[in-house]
């Protein structure tokens, strides 16, 4: 919780993926961010820009068309979260998982198959 530890909140949820970080990442992947940032001029600029820019994007598609089920609110937020994973400079492949898990998920509770997968219904 950020209250709890301003410190640690700052170092683990926004200075270590934009790559500021006190500690690198060793997995860094071929990903849109961290390409920019290793291998353009200014890239570290233009990946937090972009980074941005996805956020503006999936925040205004909150606020003029929200979302009016559970399925259609994660699809958003799995969206979101793929274009942070994809933009941020020191990224992984294995964050991408987040978003295809709300993706999946979802779909499988939304209509039951997870209840029938475990014999519940």
């Amino acid at each position: 919780m950020a209250s709890a530890d301003p410190g640690a909140f700052t170092e683990h949820v926004l200075l270590f993926p934009l790559g500021s970080g006190g500690t690198g990442s060793p997995a860094a992947s071929p990903l849109p961010g961290y390409l920019l940032v290793t291998h353009v001029p200014g890239g570290f600029v233009l990946a937090v820009a972009a980074l941005v820019s996805g956020a503006v994007a999936v925040a205004t598609s909150l606020v003029t068309r929200p979302p009016r089920t559970t399925l259609a609110a994660a699809d958003r937020l799995a969206l979101g979260l793929g274009i942070a994973m994809c933009l941020i400079p020191a990224t992984r492949f294995g964050y991408v998982v987040y978003p295809l898990v709300l993706v999946g998920w979802f779909r499988l509770t939304a209509h039951g198959s997870w209840r029938r997968a475990q014999g519940e219904g």
